[in-house]
């Protein structure tokens, strides 16, 4: 794998999953998917926090592969890790409100 997607490849997921979620926001408000309820919870919740438990795990995984791994050029590995954290954190900061926050208000 080249140096430059293991740089990439964490905060690629990120943004990725930042869309996805927000995109899925804006579909089920537009359809009403959020009066929809599945075993005491609204259909739209739950699946925002499948996707934000997710890309965590995901990210999670990725940053246990960088670890493991070892790049071409050195240096790329501190920065890899480091950028993977960033998105980690980015990412339990940014999609966290989709746990307790109003969705289609």
């Amino acid at each position: 794998m080249s140096d430059l997607l293991r740089l990439l490849i964490a905060p690629l997921v990120w943004l990725a999953a930042f869309s996805a979620v927000y995109g899925l926001q804006g579909f089920g408000c537009a359809t009403e998917l959020n009066d929809v309820i599945f075993a005491g919870v609204p259909l739209m919740r739950a699946g925002l926090i499948l996707v934000w438990v997710l890309t965590i795990a995901t990210l999670v995984g990725i940053l246990v592969w960088l670890e493991r791994s070892s790049p071409i050029l050195e240096w790329t590995s501190r920065i890899s890790r480091i950028t993977a954290w960033v998105a980690i954190v980015a990412s339990v900061w940014a999609l966290f409100p989709v746990t307790f926050a109003s969705i289609c208000s």
